[in-house]
């Protein structure tokens, strides 16, 4: 598959209205459908009831997820996502949906179904300027001053402040342009520029040419120069020009890896790259993958393909729930089919004995090296680490000792948003 690292510390997708932070292997813990309830497909742009809520963000975030030109998290369709966040362990979304109920957060469902539509459309699943609607659809009622858990309760212009490390916290005013912000918040239409001496809250908008961006975006055909003690955007690089990120490079060019990195044209079908699994390097709809035997070390620009179509390289199956399965990459001139990886109970064979296939098993499962077959969230008690990528399941958390070694565990009080 495409990507180079994997399991419940892959990715972290941020979901619409800021709702909460899924990681994966730790997702959502009831079931998502296309349609909510009241028989509207998610992204219509019809009202979504708040017992629908999840599961139409889900649905629209699988939509983008599956069809998206550079998706961050890609899945072979809909329906594998879909079912991939139905069987996660648990979801921050229930919060929420407790604060909506007990009329802490003000809810408009109609609101949210256009935030959904306009999300679809736009393909800003998790990143982007937020539509009005999405800002609309939720609105905290608890005033200033008073006990809160979640952001999202405290009224416009304020935030939930946290007294200690455990809640509850205190909805505060939140710091306007010119004020300081030493706890990273800033009300609306500032944000909070971390780079300056005393961190204070600026305009919210990108930064133009010879702007600071240490934690600001610059416009549009700029990037951050970090080399700088003070970071400033400048224009992106042409090719030949020394760079220093992804993003550095004009169109049609990437920041190669090095000391003496430079812009360098993308590779395109058939041609040398450096590291398996990245996209940067090469042209749109291909990836670098690994070709023949891992031990001659051969890495090429190869098509992405779609699950069912014959592959001679992990890579080439570039969504999350895929690998080249049949592939022997022990052995030169091998030839697989894109496939599903293996799920739950089914056999599997540990990443490190079959690099680059990484992760073994399905999202949310993970390959046991005694058994060889996937297995589930860890429970309380039984060991989990980042090698294996054994997770914990619902309401635990992995504790390593001084030796490395992890161990499943009750969580701790949650921290306040």
């Amino acid at each position: 598959m495409g990507l180079t690292s994997g399991g419940s510390d892959i990715l972290k997708i941020t979901m619409v209205f800021g709702l909460a932070m899924i990681a994966i292997g730790c997702g959502s813990s009831s079931g998502a459908s296309g349609t909510a309830a009241g028989g509207a497909a998610a992204g219509s742009g019809a009202p979504v009831p708040v017992e629908s809520l999840e599961a139409a963000v889900v649905s629209v975030f699988c939509k983008a997820a599956s069809t998206c030109p550079g998706s961050d998290l890609s899945f072979s369709s809909e329906a594998v996502c879909e079912a991939f966040f139905a069987s996660a362990a648990e979801s921050e979304f229930g919060a929420i949906v407790e604060k909506i109920k007990a009329g802490k957060i003000k809810y408009d469902a109609a609101q949210a179904g256009l935030c959904l539509k306009e999300k679809v459309a736009s393909c800003s699943m998790s990143s982007g300027k937020e539509p009005a609607s999405c800002t609309a659809a939720m609105i905290g009622l608890v005033k200033i001053g008073a006990a809160c858990e979640v952001r999202k309760e405290c009224e416009p212009g304020s935030f939930c402040k946290q007294k200690a490390s455990d809640c509850p916290g205190v909805c505060t005013k939140a710091p306007a342009i010119g004020e300081v912000c030493p706890d990273y918040n800033c009300a609306d239409g500032a944000t909070c520029d971390s780079a300056s001496p005393a961190a204070k809250c600026v305009a919210d908008k990108p930064a133009a040419e010879g702007e600071g961006c240490s934690s600001i975006e610059c416009a549009p055909g700029l990037t951050c120069d970090y080399n700088l003690q003070a970071p400033l955007c400048k224009k992106k690089g042409a090719a030949g020009e020394s760079c220093d990120g992804s993003d550095a490079c004009v169109d049609g060019q990437f920041c190669s890896s090095g000391k003496e990195a430079k812009c360098t044209a993308k590779a395109k079908l058939g041609e040398a790259c450096a590291q398996p699994g990245d996209f940067k390097s090469c042209v749109d709809g291909h990836v670098c993958g690994v070709i023949g035997k891992i031990s001659d070390g051969k890495m090429q620009c190869v098509a992405i393909k779609k699950k069912g179509a014959a592959c001679t390289s992990h890579q080439e199956c570039a969504a999350i729930d895929l690998h080249c399965g049949g592939l022997d990459s022990t052995v030169a001139n091998s030839a697989g089919t894109c496939s599903s990886l293996p799920k739950l109970g089914e056999a599997c064979t540990p990443s490190g004995d079959t690099y680059p296939q990484f992760p073994a098993c399905f999202p949310g499962s993970s390959c046991d090296p005694a058994s060889k077959k996937c297995l589930g969230p860890a429970a309380k008690g039984e060991a989990c680490d980042s090698e294996s990528d054994r997770y914990c399941g619902k309401g635990l958390t992995c504790h390593m000792d001084d030796q490395g070694k992890g161990t499943c565990k009750e969580n701790l009080k949650v921290q306040c948003d």
